[in-house]
């Protein structure tokens, strides 16, 4: 008799630099580097386990969306957590601050979400400079009635039981409810107006051209050949990159659509 096959999309977020690709990178690949990565957008992964359950076996076949941790580009995280059933909320062990940010991390969840599973992560437990510990992240865990735990991207420590726990709980139905006093805070408004076109050319262009899954590599493929800061671009980096993707379009749906969608795009620059 075959499994039960169950397919999760999880999404991590938090603060740049607390190692979310680290985390997946050693869960999905069993690997770690110490070179940091910045991440661009959003990189998908895909991982299948078993879960044990009363009735047998079931399949778990889990889709994780690790997203950039700048809340520069609203449109790309909030589409990233369209239909996500769990997130793994990341703080730096090292840097206390990142266990503050998680809350405005929280807010954009709830904003964006609902019946959702989510777990509170301490990560890279196996450095010395420590600056909070396991006591700290379970009050904050605690606040939303959600479980924490303590990782190591590094040595491995902890991060297959993060990810494997967030699947069980997404299977049981274990959903975190919003706290009625929690306020949700919109902070995007001020941000400069090249990153929010930048934001808007990547999140049309990703839903015209065939979902982020699929499209958001081609897009960070392009920023890296423009050598572009993408934390930073020029208007002038922005119209090459819109060139450049238009291109591979009008090679798929003719020029005529290629041109529709140059319009399209070049609006969010004027």
């Amino acid at each position: 008799m075959a499994k039960e096959e169950v397919k999760l999309k999880v999404v991590l977020l938090g603060a740049g630099a607390v190692g979310k690709t680290s985390l997946v990178k050693r869960y999905v690949h069993s690997r770690f580097s110490d070179e940091y990565t910045q991440t661009i957008g959003t990189t998908i992964y895909k991982k299948d386990f078993d879960l044990s359950t009363p009735k047998g076996e079931v399949k778990i076949v889990m889709t994780i969306w690790d997203v950039m941790g700048q809340k520069v580009f609203p449109k790309v995280i909030t589409s990233s957590l369209r239909d996500a059933q769990g997130v793994l909320f990341v703080s730096d062990l090292t840097r206390k601050e990142t266990l503050g940010d998680l809350e405005k991390w929280v807010h954009l969840v709830f904003d964006n979400t609902s019946d959702v599973a989510f777990s509170f992560i301490g990560n890279k437990s196996d450095l010395s400079n420590v600056q909070f510990g396991l006591n700290a992240l379970e009050e904050v865990a605690r606040s939303f009635k959600a479980p924490s735990l303590i990782t190591s991207a590094k040595t491995g420590d902890g991060v297959e039981e993060a990810f494997a726990k967030l699947g069980a709980m997404i299977y049981r139905g274990k959903t975190i409810t919003k706290p009625p006093e929690l306020t949700i805070e919109r902070n995007f408004n001020n941000l400069p107006p090249l990153l929010l076109a930048e934001d808007n050319i990547i999140h049309t262009y990703c839903n015209k051209s065939g979902g982020y899954e699929a499209t958001m590599p081609v897009i960070r493929n392009q920023i890296e050949r423009l050598g572009m800061d993408f934390r930073s671009p020029t208007k002038e980096q922005l119209e090459q990159l819109i060139d450049k993707l238009v291109q591979m379009d009008k090679d798929v749906k003719g020029e005529e659509e290629a041109r529709k969608l140059k319009r399209e795009l070049l609006r969010f620059l004027q």
